[in-house]
This record gives structure tokens, sequence and C-alpha cells, in this order.
């Protein structure tokens, strides 16, 4: 009995030993869960950081655009409303002027304010007159010009005779062998 009892009372530790073990592990694995769960919640917590900042950014930047355009516009509207009392003031100006002339010039400006600033177009403000006594006086100035100089094609005299017969030809510089050269074969330097 007694061994039995032993035998029992180990056999109860050795349960309760074992019972701790699987505690021991059980309690181990859910701080590892418990830690992971907790670096997920800190990441989460800095995406919703960021992605708040992200769209504080995005709002700040959508305003400016919004007040950008809102002053763009304005500044449309204070020129559209110039424009309009400009065209107003020149067909009052274009319906009081009797000539054709100044309607002619009215009008022009009419159309002018109205395709804006287009610098591409200008008006021939020339007359033929104009144009005819500038070509007279540029052809006059043109008379008065001497001409330009000129190089006269002349020929080139001989060089000094050379006995070409002499067997001394070491004696010969390189411009009397050409020269001699040149009398044999009939063709003059230029």
């Amino acid at each position: 009995e007694r061994e039995e009892s032993k035998l029992k009372a180990s056999a109860g530790r050795e349960a309760q030993e074992d019972q701790e073990e699987a505690w021991d592990v059980a309690r181990q694995r859910l701080e590892g869960e418990v830690e992971v769960r907790r670096a997920e919640v800190n990441s989460l917590q800095l995406q919703l950081s960021a992605a708040n900042r992200s769209e504080q950014t995005l709002r700040d930047k959508l305003l400016a655009a919004a007040t950008e355009k809102e002053a763009e516009r304005e500044d449309l509207e204070r020129t559209i409303a110039r424009l309009e009392n400009r065209i107003a003031s020149l067909e009052s100006q274009l319906s009081t002027h009797g000539t054709s002339g100044d309607k002619e010039r009215l009008q022009k400006q009419l159309h002018a304010e109205q395709r804006g600033k287009d610098w591409s177009y200008r008006e021939n403000m020339n007359t033929r007159a104009d144009l005819t006594k500038l070509q007279a006086q540029v052809l006059e100035n043109l008379r008065k010009l001497d001409g330009a100089p000129s190089v006269q094609m002349k020929t080139m005299p001989r060089p000094l005779y050379v006995d070409m017969d002499s067997e001394d030809e070491d004696e010969l510089t390189d411009e009397q062998r050409r020269g001699g050269a040149m009398e044999g074969s009939g063709e003059h330097k230029a």
C-alpha cells in the first residue's frame, strides 16, 4: 500500500508537472500571439496615421487649386466685362461717326478686340506713293555706289632665260625647271 500510495503520489506529481508544462507551453504560445497582434495593431495605427496625413495634404492641395481657379475665374470675368465695355464703346462710336472711313476703322478695332491679342495681324499702313518713293530712293543710292573692286587677268612674266640645254641641271631652281618645262609644252602660267 505504501508503494501504491507512492506510485499514486508520483503519478499525481507527474500529471501535475505535465499539466504545468502544458500550461507553460500554452501561455508562451498565447504570449507570442499577443505580441504578433500588438505588432499588427501598431502597423495598422502607423498606416492610419500616414493615410490621415496624405488625406490632409490632398485636402490642402485641393483647397489651393480651388482658390487658384476661383481667382482665375474672377480675372476672366473682369476681362470679359472690360471687353464688353470696350465693344459697347466702339459700337456707340461707330453709330455716332458719320464717315465711312471712321466706320471702317472702328469696325476693324471692334473685330481686333473680339479677336484678342493676335500679334500676327497688322494692318499695312504703307501707301503706294510711299513705296514708289522709297523704291526710287533705293535705286538712286545704288546708282551712286562705285562698283566692287575686281582683279584683272593678266599674263605673268616668264622666268629669266635659262639654257635648258646645259648639262648642269642641278644648279637650276624648281621654278626655273617648271618655267623651262612650260616653254617646251607651250603652256603659260596665268
